[in-house]
């Protein structure tokens, strides 16, 4: 299916080759922190396990962007793990189409409800530069269709480069008309994303304090 003039295709289980990881590892590489980076070849197995969804969007043979999505167990929402664009190739539309290229497939399974996004915290951020970045990056997916889940007062996760926690702001993408997420959930499907997606054990700290700042 086109993308503009592009070319969107979809990949989960054994149909990822290496070749495939290879035609998108530069873009994932350079367009995230190492805190937010998962190793590669755990991106790679979760797809090959279908338990995430790769698609890429294709300029004569080149990836020029991507996104992974990730399933939540037991709900009808899947989370945004990633989704990049080149850069060389920003500003043309092509993430905005990608994204509603995603969307719009998932609206083809009736038990499918939603997409959750994470997006950095512009809490308390003192550097300007970052700050443009992380506005820019919200508004992209308001635009998209996207709205802040603002009763999840502090969600944190795990940094995946090491010790600490990196605080992070949710935002909801209903797949069919304006249905909301809240309540137990939304709780629930904090607790999965924490649990399943970034391996936070049950009971720990980090969990209590997510889980207790979910206010609706």
């Amino acid at each position: 299916m086109a993308c503009r003039e592009y070319e969107i295709s979809s990949y989960c289980g054994e149909c990822l080759t290496d070749s495939i990881v290879d035609s998108f590892k530069g873009i994932y590489m350079s367009s995230f922190p190492p805190s937010e980076r998962m190793p590669i070849g755990d991106l790679v197995e979760n797809v090959r396990r279908e338990s995430s969804i790769l698609h890429t969007c294709e300029d004569n043979g080149e990836v020029v962007a991507f996104t992974i999505t990730s399933h939540i167990a037991r709900t009808g929402i899947h989370l945004l793990a990633y989704m990049a664009v080149g850069s060389s190739r920003r500003g043309e539309g092509i993430g905005s189409a990608l994204f509603q290229h995603v969307r719009n497939e998932l609206r083809g399974n009736t038990n499918n409800v939603g997409i959750v996004v994470e997006v950095e915290s512009t809490n308390a951020v003192l550097d300007k530069t970052i700050m443009d970045q992380r506005l820019r990056r919200t508004a992209f997916y308001r635009d998209n269709g996207a709205s802040a889940i603002d009763c999840v007062t502090d969600y944190r996760i795990p940094s995946l480069s090491g010790e600490g926690v990196l605080q992070m702001q949710l935002l909801w993408v209903p797949l069919f008309g304006a249905r909301q997420l809240c309540g137990p959930p939304l709780r629930e499907v904090v607790r999965l994303i924490l649990t399943d997606v970034y391996g936070v054990q049950q009971g720990s700290d980090l969990l209590r304090r997510v889980l207790s700042s979910v206010v609706c």
